[in-house]
């Protein structure tokens, strides 16, 4: 039947109707593609423009096109895991269409899994692309593929991983009538070539079919081995090439190196190690134990034992027959698996390193001490306290020539100057027992200068050999520093004094001040108002009583400074002391809402005086209540530490800060909180606690934590019978 050529809108129009006017294309939608002018300009069979493709319609025609022109890519790892699919194979090469699998050669055809195997291991041995080109049969007819396998790295992941594209001819697609939607591919079954039918009479023969598959895998696993045979031949070539260059290496480097097994016997060794360890070709196979060696190594088979447990390397320095230096070394002998099998003993000759270094060492001292002391007074002794060399600042200072100086005994030296006891029992430590000694100071006759002060420093420094020394003596005049440090600590004095007098002062005045302000309105007419009378009056007692406590308080920092205490020390129960000022303190606490909770042994007994350790005490527990919140505590803890006691006392209140923990123990200094928080006291509480204690030898300090409370930590001396170790015992069983 013939067909007649579709006419289009236009020719079917009437010859008599006017043309109409080109409408104007409509702008494309959003993310679709774009259609040419003259294109869109054709109107379609309804009479209108052309219009644009749906978006659905165009990703669908990108499918299909990825679909057919794109090759089937797998990307797997050495193991042929599938890790990520693109495209999609068709039925003939697939082992069982529509079966899901994640390993590469069980989704294949049989015929595919050989030459997949050997492309890939080409490609991991010589790490290349490999391409191959296979046919196999399939359904009844040969299919032709081509493989390639391309290995591919990333950044992150260094890991190699293997890409295997599958280049479909289009005799393979022709097996397939349909694709996995349903849809008809573009090679349907009209351009199919029709197979021919059996004549009649002749049958199929399935046996050859599958005969000539075997020969094609028997084939194909020939070619693998060949390409294994050859891999191993080169490896063999790099292993006897890498043995030769060992070998060389090893001559020509002379290092003495012995091998052992794990029983510690002889298996091979080295040319120079018959004349280092004094082996020879006999001892292969002979403990190294029952052999003579040319060096003395101590413990060798204790170390031997060592390395060969896993202990890792050991290294020792030896010395032969002839007096000569080795720096012996014993590692394991690991195998390729990292197992070990034996032990490798190697020497090398240190003699003249051990002996460069010896003899750098000695300069190395010899330079330093000339350089430490070279801007001073400098002498260099003998180790029978002779002169071998004087500096020029020695010849300047004390006017001196070599000739009086050099091969005389120190003593000798300007009429006796240096014929001191305290300068001849440190020479004599010093050349004895190599004791050095630094800033001895001694008050000498100095030549235009008259009695000076000098500081005197000494050490040895080794010299030529063992029994050689040199004494080197530095001299430095520290009159001028002594005079400038006492200047400054005159200054320091006055300043303090003067700060001192000023605080007295203002201390002194405002008391006064208010006895004399509230007497003055009594006179002027309180005294006649009763209520006003009794009022004034209770004030001016109590600003008296803070007057009078204040000059007690500075009579006894007085009389602690200038030394005028002689009170004698007491044993004391200090647990009995503290409970006793605990209940006396009982009104105080009751008033600020503080308790007090005591932790220390009951026995403990320490060396005080029993007035200053109640004076101490108290002045600590009223400071931690002052200072404490409402329901706050107080611990009074000691401990025995050593031949002292530790005491402290530690409160819940506001804190120190920072900044003023070390000047809380000044005279009427009082932290910036404090001043906000609570009343006025003295302002000497604490500087009595630091002049007792110190004039007792014991120390006191702080610690704080601003806003959680402080801590005063101070040592007493323990009395002799205290059994300090039963103390520690029952105080840790206490806490």
């Amino acid at each position: 039947m013939n067909k007649s050529t579709p006419r289009s809108k236009t020719s079917r129009r009437s010859a008599a109707e006017p043309p109409r006017p080109e409408a104007a294309p409509p702008p494309p939608p959003n993310g679709s593609a774009h259609i040419p002018a003259d294109l869109a300009a054709i109107p379609d069979r309804r009479g209108g423009a052309r219009g644009v493709a749906d978006p659905a319609l165009q990703e669908e025609v990108k499918r299909v096109l990825l679909s057919r022109f794109t090759p089937a890519a797998f990307l797997i790892d050495d193991t042929f895991n599938i890790l990520h699919v693109q495209g999609r194979l068709p039925p003939p090469l697939l082992r069982e269409p529509g079966a899901p699998s994640s390993d590469l050669l069980r989704l294949v055809h049989e015929g595919l899994t050989i030459p997949i195997r050997a492309a890939l291991l080409t490609a991991k041995s010589e790490d290349r692309s490999v391409r191959r080109q296979v046919r196999f049969p399939a359904d009844g007819r040969e299919v032709s593929v081509g493989i390639e396998v391309l290995s591919i790295r990333v950044d992150t992941d260094r890991r190699r991983r293997y890409l295997i594209l599958f280049k479909i001819d289009a005799g393979a697609m022709e097996g397939s009538a349909q694709d996995g939607d349903g849809q008809l591919t573009l090679l349907d079954a009209r351009s199919r070539p029709l197979k021919p039918s059996p004549a009649p009479g002749r049958t199929t023969a399935p046996d050859e079919d599958e005969l000539s598959a075997v020969k094609r895998e028997v084939q194909a696993a020939n070619a693998e081995l060949i390409s294994v045979n050859q891999e191993l031949r080169e490896r063999n070539l790099q292993v006897s090439a890498t043995i030769d260059d060992l070998s060389n290496l090893l001559a020509s480097a002379e290092i003495p190196i012995v091998m052992l097994d794990m029983k510690m016997r002889i298996r091979r060794y080295t040319p120079p190690a018959e004349k280092a360890f004094g082996v020879g070709y006999s001892d292969v196979g002979r403990p190294i134990g029952a052999i003579k060696l040319n060096v003395v190594v101590p413990q060798l088979q204790d170390i031997l034992r060592s390395v060969l447990a896993g202990f890792g390397p050991s290294h020792l320095e030896v010395c032969d027959q002839k007096e000569r230096w080795y720096s012996l070394w014993f590692r394991p002998y690991k195998t390729t698996e990292n197992s070990i099998a034996g032990a490798v003993m190697s020497m090398i000759d240190i003699t003249e390193r051990k002996s460069g270094v010896r003899q750098l060492e000695m300069a190395r001292d010899y330079a330093e001490a000339i350089v430490d002391t070279v801007n001073d007074s400098l002498l260099i002794l003998n180790r029978n306290l002779k002169v071998v060399r004087a500096s020029r600042s020695y010849y300047s200072l004390f006017c001196a020539t070599p000739d009086e100086v050099v091969g005389r005994s120190i003593y000798e030296l300007g009429r006796g100057r240096w014929n001191l006891p305290a300068l001849r029992k440190n020479l004599a430590a010093l050349a004895a027992a190599r004791t050095p000694f630094s800033n001895l100071e001694l008050e000498c006759e100095v030549p235009k200068l008259r009695t000076r002060m000098l500081a005197i420093s000494g050490r040895v420094v080794p010299y030529e050999s063992d029994s050689g020394i040199n004494i080197v003596l530095v001299i430095e005049d520290v009159s001028l520093r002594k005079e400038a440090a006492e200047a400054a600590a005159l200054r320091k004095s006055e300043a303090r004094q003067r700060d001192f007098v000023a605080n007295v002062s203002h201390e002194l005045l405002t008391p006064i001040t208010a006895i004399k302000g509230y007497a003055e309105s009594l006179v002027s007419g309180a005294l006649d108002v009763p209520h006003q009378r009794v009022k004034f009056t209770q004030i001016i007692e109590k600003h008296a009583d803070r007057l009078s406590q204040l000059v007690e308080d500075l009579l006894q920092l007085s009389s602690h400074d200038a030394g005028r205490v002689r009170s004698t020390a007491d044993t004391v129960n200090l647990r009995a002391s503290v409970d006793r000022l605990v209940r006396s303190l009982a009104p105080v606490r009751r008033k600020r809402s503080v308790s007090i909770a005591v932790r220390m042994p009951k026995n403990l007994r320490v060396v005080m005086n029993r007035a200053e350790l109640s004076q101490v005490m108290q002045n600590l527990c009223e400071n931690a209540i002052k200072y404490n919140r409402k329901n706050g505590r107080v611990y009074i803890q000691a401990r025995v530490v050593g031949r002292r006691a530790v005491v402290s006392v530690r409160d819940t209140g506001i804190g120190i800060p920072r900044e003023d923990l070390t000047r809380i123990f000044d005279r009427f200094h009082r932290a910036e909180n404090a001043r906000r928080n609570t009343e006025r006291g003295t302002g000497l509480g604490l500087s009595i606690v630091r002049s007792i204690l110190t004039n007792r030898g014991c120390r006191v300090w702080a610690e704080s934590d601003l806003g959680r409370g402080s801590i005063i930590f101070f040592t007493l001396p323990l009395a002799e019978k205290t059994d300090s170790r039963g103390l520690r015992h029952r105080m840790s069983s206490k806490e």
